[in-house]
Order: C-alpha cells, then sequence, then structure tokens
C-alpha cells in the first residue's frame, strides 16, 4: 500500500475523464497558494522559531509499486512562541522531502512561523508545504506563498491576525466529524452505499490542491471545469472528504467512490462529484 506520508505530501492523480480522484506519487509539482485564514484552519500547530538542525532521516520512501524513491528529512526547531496549539515536547520536528519543489528548505538558524500539521502515521509537516514555512528578517514577516498577504509586512501585525483567526476559530469552525456526517448523507443520496466504501479526510486539502492544479494545467477540457470550481471555493474554507471503494484481495476497484467538500464554517455542501 501507498506510504500515507507520500500519498498526502507528494499528491494525487485523477482520472480526469471519469471524474475519480485517485493517488499516486509525483515528484514535482506546485502548490496552491490559500490565504491566511485557511493556512490557519489546516494547522494543527503554529509556532515560531529556529532551524536548530536538518538531517537526513535515514529513511526512504517509495510508492507502491516501487519505482519512485525520496529521501525523508528531518527539522529540528526550538520554538519560541507557540501561537496556535501546544508543544508536546521542548523542541519540534517537521519531516520534509529534500529536493521536491514543492517543500520548504530549511537552513540552521533560520527563523520563521511554521505552519504544521500531522499525516496519518503522525509525522509533522508544513502545511502546503513551502507556504507553511514564513521566514522573518529584523521583524518582519514575509509570506511569499500566501494569498493576499502583504508581503513584507511587520512581524507583529502578521502575529496578531493569526491570533485573532485562531480565537474566531475556536467557536465557528466545523468539526470534522461533523463535516463527515454531512458528506456521508450527500454519497448516500447518489444510491452509494457507505458499507461499501473507506472514507479519508484530506490533510490540509493536498490531495484536492493537487487535482486543480491538474485541471489548470490540462488544457481547454478541463480549464472551465477548474474555474467552476476556483470560483465555487473563493474565500471559503473547507473540508475535503474522499469516498473510495474498499479494496478487494489488495487492489481497489475502479470508479464507485465520491468526493465531497463541505464549508467549514456553515456546514454547507459545496462540491459533490461521484466517480464512475
Amino acid at each position: 500500500m501507498i506510504d500515507a506520508w507520500i500519498a498526502g505530501r507528494i499528491g494525487c492523480v485523477m482520472l480526469i475523464a471519469l471524474c475519480v480522484l485517485s493517488y499516486a506519487a509525483i515528484s514535482d509539482g506546485k502548490i496552491v497558494e490559500e490565504n491566511v485564514e485557511t493556512m490557519v484552519h489546516e494547522s494543527k500547530l503554529i509556532v515560531l522559531g529556529k532551524v536548530a538542525s536538518a538531517e537526513f532521516t535515514g529513511e526512504i520512501l517509495t510508492d507502491e509499486f516501487k519505482i519512485g524513491k525520496w529521501n525523508l528529512f528531518k527539522a529540528v526547531i526550538k520554538p519560541d512562541l507557540v501561537i496556535k496549539g501546544r508543544l508536546q515536547q521542548d523542541d519540534l520536528d517537521l519531516y520534509y522531502i529534500a529536493g521536491m519543489s514543492t517543500e520548504p528548505r530549511f537552513n540552521v538558524n533560520d527563523a520563521s512561523i511554521f505552519f504544521v500539521d500531522e499525516d496519518d502515521q503522525g509525522r509533522l509537516a508544513t502545511v502546503r508545504g513551502y507556504a507553511g514555512k514564513v521566514d522573518i528578517t529584523q521583524q518582519v514577516a514575509m509570506p511569499v506563498a500566501i494569498r493576499n498577504e502583504e508581503n513584507p509586512q511587520p512581524l507583529d501585525a502578521f502575529i496578531r491576525k493569526i491570533r485573532a483567526i485562531v480565537e474566531v476559530g475556536r467557536v465557528s469552525l466545523v468539526k470534522k466529524e461533523d463535516a463527515i456526517e454531512v458528506a456521508n448523507k450527500e454519497v448516500e443520496k447518489l444510491g452509494i452505499d457507505l458499507r461499501d466504501l473507506e472514507i479519508e479526510v484530506d490533510k490540509g486539502n493536498r490531495q484536492w490542491d493537487e487535482f486543480m492544479s491538474i485541471l489548470r494545467e490540462s488544457g481547454a477540457a478541463t480549464r472551465e471545469q477548474y474555474e467552476r470550481y476556483q470560483s465555487r471555493l473563493k474565500g471559503r474554507t473547507f473540508w475535503t472528504i474522499f469516498y473510495s471503494p474498499k479494496r478487494i484481495d489488495g487492489r481497489r476497484p475502479k470508479g464507485g467512490g465520491a468526493t465531497v467538500l463541505i464549508d467549514a464554517r456553515s456546514g454547507e455542501v459545496l462540491i459533490v462529484i461521484r466517480g464512475e
């Protein structure tokens, strides 16, 4: 089975003609930039700190076909300020795949704000690749890959903005469990038996972002679909929930699944895609 890290960090491939999301490893790509509200929503932890070290873990990741290979690195962060979440230990270990264009660069003594989430195996990494590492120079923050953010801007102003979003999110965001419940009802409306499906919540919407990148760059045939989805999601924070047919003898049948996007503030159903 494909490593969960590969599925989450490297991305996905969509069988566009069938409108079915399936996942495979790709070694390069572009992140989809989002606003700071979405970045905060997708982060389990946000800290300001410095890079103490960045070294190869000795672990080599591969895909289920044993074709691609990627070196897994670990950056150790010395936190100075926790903006969201709670640290479990004094240092923060962030994992990344060296040499990949979507990943951040970690240099010893880099001072940055780190937007952090974890994968299904509990490894921590930056949200949306290099967008989740906002470098700091002389009390100035440089959110170069966060949409609609002034770059550069005063560090204290950027931190205040993040804290305000965190405070609002504590009382107004739809919980993951509630989003799944809403999405389940939409899938049942399609006449699909939930007992035949595996449910996955897209960590940080990374796989959805990769799908959107594929639509955007695949020519006129998919451009209209990309623009329709983009218009629907503009300015929204959302949950992406994938439904895939359960594996049979270790293999996953093609088609028969679905993808549902739920507004993380209102609980509104935004997009439903049925696999053919």
